[in-house]
């Protein structure tokens, strides 16, 4: 098993370097503690995540990543979630026993995947609820839908990478891009405590009130819908929208103590 202890209270300035410099570079299963490492380090969700990994990261098997080839990627995937995976699919996590299972990537690279890919997943592996237990998938999906849970996953293994200075993978191998523009806009109007309060921790009530709050439920689904059908520009579009209506509700209400 894997142990990371009192990650919490490591100073991120004396934090050693991150093991890898880009998110192409090439990892085998026996890399999962370096990614855990990354994982853990200097991010705007470092405190989500430390508390998280701290808590259930001795949960882990001995070997809690398994880069396999696309055939048993596809079996081990339909005996999970009972259909097949997306064709770009490149990873997944399986909860019950906390294992990552990762296609090997690019197809060819023989028992090997890419860091950005495997931290994806392990960003999953320790959303709510972290570590092993009896979901199939993270507490938020159901709220979130895919788009926007993909979206947020991207994002914050988006932003470790940033933060630690490993530089993305190419565009095109990028994760879920047409999903993080939407959940970026979605952070600067909900603020980033309500999602990833959400997220990390399961608070699903605290989310819907502030959801309610700021954009209203049905504007919520509404973009909920567009970002899982990968209607990108016109969520954003959605979420302006509802922006410069505060806005202008917040104008009024001000104009009312002239």
């Amino acid at each position: 098993m894997y142990f990371l202890t009192n990650l919490a209270e490591t100073p991120s300035t004396t934090m050693s370097p991150p093991p890898f410099n880009s998110a192409e570079r090439n990892i085998t299963e026996a890399d999962a503690p370096k990614i855990f490492q990354i994982q853990g380090g200097r991010s705007p969700w470092q405190t989500y995540l430390q508390n998280n990994l701290n808590q259930h990261l001795h949960e882990l098997p001995s070997r809690p990543m398994r880069i396999v080839r696309d055939e048993t990627f596809a079996t081990e995937y339909k005996k999970i979630f009972d259909l097949y995976p997306d064709a770009d699919a490149q990873g997944f996590v399986e909860r019950r026993n906390a294992v990552i299972y990762l296609k090997e990537f690019p197809q060819g690279n023989s028992n090997q995947s890419k860091v950005g890919l495997a931290l994806h997943e392990a960003v999953h592996l320790f959303s709510h609820p972290a570590g092993k237990s009896n979901h199939l998938r993270g507490a938020a999906y159901g709220m979130l839908g895919r788009g926007l849970l993909e979206g947020f996953t991207q994002v914050v293994t988006e932003d470790i990478q940033a933060e630690q200075a490993i530089r993305p993978m190419r565009s095109d191998w990028q994760a879920y891009r047409q999903f993080t523009p939407v959940v970026r806009k979605l952070l600067k109007l909900l603020g980033p405590n309500l999602i990833a309060g959400a997220y990390f921790y399961g608070q699903l009530n605290p989310f819907l009130q502030g959801v309610i709050a700021k954009m209203t439920a049905a504007r919520f689904h509404q973009l909920r819908q567009l970002t899982d059908q990968g209607n990108t520009q016109q969520a954003i579009d959605l979420i302006d929208k509802v922006a410069r209506y505060r806005v202008t509700q917040l104008q009024h209400v001000f104009r009312g103590y002239d």
